[in-house]
């Protein structure tokens, strides 16, 4: 945790406010509560800050280290989303492995791009609609709007190392050059929005939604956390106060009235509510201010601090609970059970699996686990249970592909023209009929001078016809004649039997002789 301090010298919990009211708006959406329509841009509210935190972040170590240290900030983002990630993925690919591997198969893509952070564009290249399920939903779909933080995370650093060392702008040079880069961004969404059609190529992409990154590093530019403590600006407090008031009404009105096809959402409402979510931080940043002390509600902040978790286990566990049936509705009792589920996880994984990672201190596995030892020998271990992360993740997908093969094999051989069971159907070989006449083969003659089918007569010797499966007559053992029947009933013969079925109809010298010994 030294390292948070160092870079925020103070707690500002009306963040964590922020944080929890979005993503219980995106789990309310997400269970299909119909209050929460707009539920959906809690996502943008994150955008916005995220945007603000990373770049405060980033001038605060400027400002002290007159430099910023790229493998040592990519390094904590690693550690602080990456472990909790892959402890989601492999828990659910382990459950599909068990339940349903051929569901696993299915998602191998999103796997992949869930791990390399590239969510977004393989949904959209893929043309998966975010709005609209055609099919059972992927448990990682929600994993887009991360793949976009991460590659401003990847992006921004550079952007500003190089601006700093080329152009040296002033700090309202950089206000305007982020607030262009935000409107083309929302001219890009503008432009590619297509009004009455699906509207996910302009919700996934990284081009359309950056605006709401830039935005909120707008803001950390104008009001940098340590100016928002600074004496000077107690003056400014109330103004401060109000606009965070009025942003918050504007974003709570969105939650509850905007629709996911809305035109206006897409052409001017993100845009407002981003800047909407920005005096709302202000506000919420501000210490002792009306807006910091309601978003600093104690459980309000307990789910901020885990709303990451919160964030990567709500959806999986409502995807896989549910029915697959996409005409069928969750009862509020399973909703209830998903979400205690939800943060029961999340909970479990920022106490056992973030915390640690993030902050080094693995005092709670170490008790656990029963080590004693101190210092090195418990860092080894560790450092062995981080490395076998990747040796699961490989063999799960070996396992998967085992799968894919095997169920690829299995399809292969019921499709293929020998299988004994579809030659052996008898749909398949009955013959046709023509006059009484079967026309199974074409070598069959049909002359009405070829004698039909004669019934054998019982064993015991009585009269009931019986109508014989064979084409050729047959003598009784013991029996007298039968009266002569003229009705057919082919039956099927064996593919082995085949030819021998269709000899007796052009009878030879020993077929003759039976044939006169039945007349």
């Amino acid at each position: 945790m030294k390292e948070v301090k160092q870079n925020h010298p103070r707690y500002m919990p009306g963040l964590d406010g922020i944080r929890a009211l979005s993503v219980l708006t995106v789990i309310a959406y997400h269970l299909n509560w119909g209050w929460a329509s707009g539920g959906f841009l809690g996502v943008s509210v994150f955008f916005v800050l995220s945007g603000y935190l990373i770049t405060d972040m980033l001038l605060e170590e400027r400002k002290s280290k007159n430099r910023i240290d790229l493998k040592r900030f990519w390094i904590r983002r690693i550690r602080r989303l990456l472990p909790a990630m892959l402890s989601m993925i492999i828990t659910v690919a382990a459950f599909l492995a068990i339940s349903n591997h051929s569901r696993l198969i299915s998602i191998q893509g999103d796997i992949w791009s869930a791990i390399t952070y590239t969510s977004n564009w393989y949904n959209i290249f893929h043309q998966v609609s975010y709005f609209e399920s055609f099919g059972p939903p992927s448990p990682l779909g929600h994993l887009w709007s991360l793949a976009i933080e991460e590659q401003f995370y990847l992006l921004w650093p550079l952007i500003i190392i190089g601006l700093s060392r080329f152009f040296s702008p002033t700090r309202g040079k950089f206000v305007l050059l982020t607030l262009a880069g935000a409107i083309i961004s929302y001219i890009a969404m503008v432009i590619l929005y297509e009004p009455g059609t699906d509207p996910s190529r302009v919700y996934y992409g990284t081009d359309t939604r950056a605006f709401g990154l830039l935005i909120g590093a707008a803001l950390a530019f104008i009001c940098p956390s340590r100016k928002l403590i600074d004496p000077n600006l107690r003056k400014n407090r109330s103004w401060i106060n109000g606009m965070g008031i009025i942003g918050i009404l504007i974003v709570i009105y969105m939650f509850l009235q905007t629709g996911e096809y809305d035109q206006s959402l897409y052409t001017c409402g993100m845009l407002v509510l981003s800047f909407a979510t920005s005096f709302v931080i202000a506000a919420a940043a501000s210490p002792s201010g009306l807006v910091s002390k309601i978003l600093g509600w104690k459980p309000l902040r307990w789910i901020g601090v885990r709303s990451y978790s919160i964030y990567l286990w709500h959806y999986p566990v409502i995807v896989l609970t549910s029915s697959t049936s996409p005409n069928t509705d969750a009862s509020y009792f399973l909703q209830m059970i998903q979400l205690i589920l939800s943060i029961g996880f999340a909970a479990l994984s920022y106490s056992f699996i973030e915390t640690p990672f993030r902050s080094g201190n693995w005092r709670i596995w170490a008790k656990i686990l029963g080590f004693r030892s101190e210092g090195r020998a418990t860092l080894l271990q560790f450092r062995f249970f981080v490395r076998l992360v990747p040796v699961v993740i490989l063999v799960l997908i070996f396992v998967s592909c085992m799968f894919n093969q095997s169920s690829t094999e299995v399809a292969f051989n019921s499709q293929s023209p020998t299988n004994a069971n579809a030659i052996s159907s008898p749909s398949d070989q009955l013959p046709d009929e023509t006059n009484g006449v079967p026309t199974a083969s074409p070598i069959v003659d049909t002359k009405h001078d070829v004698p039909n089918a004669v019934p054998t007569p019982s064993p015991k010797g009585n009269n009931v016809p019986i109508v014989s499966a064979s084409p050729v007559p047959t003598a009784s053992p013991e029996g007298n004649h039968a009266p002569e029947q003229t009705v057919l009933v082919p039956t099927p013969t064996p593919v082995s039997e085949s030819s021998a079925a269709l000899t007796p109809l052009v009878p030879d010298a020993k077929n003759q002789d039976r044939i006169t010994q039945s007349e």
